[in-house]
């Protein structure tokens, strides 16, 4: 993906919300018009779902319901997918 939005969408959430939101590493936003890309990396889908960077659902939602953007998701297969951790259908 070679657009990457994260920090205009941050600074969009931080006016609105008054507080220092970051999109985690792990996550890359590419707005076109009112969709969001959303870009997970390996380590992000194979991470804890309670860390930041697996959270990506969380986003997903805010995104939609804050900004009424359509969000889709993709993601890199990570290297080992028999992590405890990766549970997303591939």
């Amino acid at each position: 993906m070679m657009c990457n939005s994260n920090l205009e969408i941050e600074k969009k959430l931080r006016d609105m919300t008054r507080r220092n939101i970051r999109i985690p590493s792990g996550i890359q936003l590419c707005r076109i018009n009112n969709t969001i890309k959303m870009k997970l990396s390996s380590i992000a889908v194979s991470s804890n779902m309670q860390e930041d960077a697996s959270a990506f659902e969380g986003w997903a939602l805010a995104l939609q319901s804050w900004f009424k953007y359509h969000v889709i998701i993709s993601w890199d297969r990570p290297d080992l997918i028999n992590n405890e951790h990766y549970h997303l259908l591939h």
